[in-house]
């Protein structure tokens, strides 16, 4: 219920609306043959969430009881239903359909994190949030709303796909009106002709939770806010008898009434209930009303389809004495059945491919991309994993498509829409750890990225980060080439990092490390999981003891230059509580004085992590190290431990050495339903072992520290967060909070 009070408090935004909106008259639109011996029948679906599957067990009832329908209208979810059912679906496909429906992903606009952009992943190890500002024209904008619908709107292009030549909603097998808002004029929309995906995806789009859609010219909203339950709709269309079923959610009780949201979303539903009552005071005696027993049957439940089609369906058994005097004979049925006709499921074939670029900026990046579709046999599977690639560079509201005839030829239409808050995007970041024990770290990052600077898709990021490590980072990123493989990088940035230097775990000196960088490299991406680099890289360190006293002089300054090798392969599922995939990462930095470094090194970097699933729960299997190969120890070799996942039980970055290695073992499990509306929790543990050294001479096997520990962990809107208690063999230990992923990145 608390998701479904937000997303209904978004319609307070369009409150007086409702009270202005005029309804549209659509009679000219009637296609309903009404010199038929028996009346015209038709159903109409009310808006309702979840509830709405509530429909499809009504339409089992009437198609085993051989009551025609004629007509079907519908708002917001009775749209969705009653438009599959005008394009041809039977009531039984219908309920497999929703039942087979992950709706958490549906409710996602970012396609699966293993099929994204290499790019993109490294935002999620960067830990930056889901929220997302545009920049344009020197002005913060916001989204339109919360889901641009992106993936809910594939999915009912792929239900539609057989009635894709039609037009004219009166031709479909049903005949079919759906009912938007005109967010502009505020008036009702009667959608019956046009794209059939599109108007039921506008007639869904709840104020502040899906993005107004444009459909016919007209910028669309959903359709439950000026009339819920449309039944002038299937009047003005030519209906002479109306099968009414409303799934309207009951009011609020007194006790449900205990914050400002609450009231504003009784407000709403009381609102759009007084509305609902006016269109069902017009029903007449020959017309037949079904309300599902849903009583406080969330609208946000998707999970619980399958139950609330049972509902729907008992409510229509109960309404059968009204109901079968509309029943044909078995002769008759047959004949409407074949009427109807049955929408075109054939092997889609196409002879072009073509990218709409009027609402893109990155026409050329977008090409590319689509360019795997070969023309010849359409797979719908590798269409919408093509598209999912595209929506994962990040800076498309939506990328749909259309397959339209022109003469001879099948044309397959990639629309690619810029999201219309950018082109430049702002987003937050958060990382936190803590001991309890006065030790704690944090990391906040504000990033800025401008996007689509050319039609090969140029980037330009602007990073600015405070807490342990503070500083700014500037990049300009050059896809080359057509096929976009190929890639150009300059960056500059400078970092501060306040570092204690300790011996026998005590700190003697707190140091300040001031870095600045300046490079650039060439990189090339073989396939979507890989990703290789070269490149040249120039810094100046500057070393100020604070406090304390070491070996270490007050001030120290040196200066680096190296050539860089990087290879990177990734195919997680996610950086907080991954369960399958696994991801390498390498880096290697070899300085050298004649590209101005005050010392000879070479320096790698190693990290490992993969995620094996059991039945007991996932284990996430990790390793890294960190070593300087050759020359003296260098500054650049600098590496820390210590902190939740990295010998637990120590503090957060306490053991510093210029050699490290690490082994590890996290499992977790989720203790609650991962449904739609619930707050993902989990309970794990760790194993860890591992070690800092200052020099090669000085690295023992048997010096290696272990730590372990228990801990719980939710999915929050900073992060992952991890809380719990850690021990190690050093006899360190300590509660521990963190907020971050456990996922490093080599080239931050």
């Amino acid at each position: 219920m608390p998701k479904f009070a937000h997303i209904l408090c978004a319609l307070c935004y369009v409150l007086p609306f409702v009270l202005n909106a005029q309804p549209i008259a659509d009679g000219e639109h009637s296609h309903v043959d009404t010199t038929m011996s028996r009346p015209t029948v038709a159903v109409v679906l009310g808006g309702g969430g979840a509830r709405g599957a509530a429909h499809i067990g009504v339409l089992q009832v009437l198609e085993e009881h051989r009551i025609p329908v004629d007509l079907v209208t519908g708002t917001s979810m009775g749209a969705l239903v009653g438009g599959l059912y005008a394009a041809g679906h039977r009531p039984a496909d219908m309920q497999h359909l929703l039942a087979d429906i992950d709706w958490k992903h549906m409710f996602k606009d970012s396609p699966p994190r293993e099929t994204r952009h290499m790019r993109r992943k490294r935002e999620d190890i960067a830990n930056l949030g889901t929220a997302e500002l545009g920049v344009r024209d020197g002005k913060i904008v916001t989204p339109r709303g919360a889901l641009q619908g992106h993936r809910l709107l594939l999915w009912l292009r792929r239900q539609t796909l057989g009635v894709r030549d039609v037009e004219n909603f009166a031709e479909l097998p049903i005949p079919f009106a759906c009912v938007a808002t005109d967010i502009v004029s505020t008036e009702k929309a009667v959608l019956t002709q046009g794209d059939l995906a599109m108007s039921m995806r506008a007639s869904m789009a709840v104020p502040g939770v899906f993005s107004p859609i444009r459909v016919n010219g007209q910028l669309m909203v959903d359709g439950g806010v000026v009339d819920n339950v449309p039944i002038s709709v299937a009047r003005d269309l030519g209906a002479d008898r109306l099968i009414v079923v409303d799934v309207g959610a009951p009011l609020l009780t007194e006790e449900q009434l205990g914050s400002p949201m609450a009231i504003s979303l009784q407000m709403v539903s009381a609102l759009m209930k007084r509305e609902t009552d006016r269109s069902l005071a017009t029903l007449g005696s020959n017309d037949i009303l079904i309300r599902p027993a849903l009583g406080e049957f969330s609208s946000a439940d998707f999970d619980g389809s399958a139950s609330t089609v049972a509902v729907g369906r008992q409510a229509a058994l109960d309404a059968l004495p009204q109901l079968l005097p509309l029943a044909l004979n078995e002769t008759d049925w047959q004949a409407h059945l074949a009427a109807r006709g049955m929408p075109d499921h054939a092997a889609l074939q196409i002879n072009r491919v073509v990218v709409d670029d009027s609402r893109t900026r990155s026409s050329r990046h977008i090409a590319r991309t689509v360019s795997r579709i070969e023309p010849g046999a359409l797979s719908i599977d590798q269409l919408e994993d093509v598209l999912d690639q595209t929506m994962s560079e990040g800076g498309y509201e939506r990328v749909n498509y259309h397959l339209r005839r022109v003469g001879d030829e099948s044309i397959l239409s990639i629309e690619p829409v810029d999201k219309g808050w950018g082109p430049g995007y702002l987003r937050f970041g958060f990382a936190l750890g803590d001991d309890f024990a006065g030790g704690s770290a944090y990391q906040a990052t504000g990033d800025l990225r401008l996007t689509g600077l050319d039609e090969r898709g140029r980037e330009w990021r602007n990073r600015v980060q405070l807490g342990q490590r503070s500083g700014v980072l500037t990049e300009l990123y050059q896809p080359i080439g057509d096929d976009g493989r190929f890639y150009a990088l300059g960056s500059a940035d400078y970092e501060v990092t306040e570092q204690p230097f300790e011996v026998l775990d005590q700190s003697i000196a707190l140091f300040s490390s001031q870095v600045s960088r300046g490079g650039a490299e060439i990189g090339f991406y073989p396939n979507d999981h890989w990703q290789l680099s070269t490149g040249l890289q120039f810094g100046r360190h500057h070393l100020d003891r604070l406090i304390g006293s070491s070996d270490i002089a007050e001030h120290n300054s040196f200066s680096s230059g190296a050539w860089t090798f990087g290879a990177t392969y990734d195919t997680l599922d996610d950086v907080g509580f991954p369960t399958r995939g696994s991801r390498f990462d390498a880096a290697l930095r070899a300085f050298r004085p004649g590209l101005g470094s005050d010392e000879e090194a070479d320096v790698v970097r190693l990290r490992f992590d993969r995620p094996i699933d059991t039945r007991l729960g996932t284990l996430l299997i990790g390793a890294q190290a960190d070593w300087a190969l050759t020359g003296r120890d260098s500054g650049e070799a600098i590496t820390t431990l210590g902190g939740f996942g990295r010998l637990t039980g120590l503090r957060e970055n306490e053991r510093v050495g210029t050699r490290s290695v690490l082994a590890r073992v996290l499992g977790y499990r989720g203790l609650n339903e991962t449904r739609l509306a619930s707050v993902p929790l989990y309970a794990g543990f760790s194993l860890e072992a591992g070690q800092n050294w200052l020099s090669f001479e000085s690295a023992q096997v048997g010096d290696l520290d272990y730590s372990a520990s228990v801990f719980f962990a939710v999915r929050s809107p900073l992060g992952p967060l991890y809380l719990g208690y850690g021990r190690s063999t050093s006899g360190d230990s300590s509660a521990f909070l963190r907020i971050g992923t456990l996922i490093d990145d080599l080239r931050r």
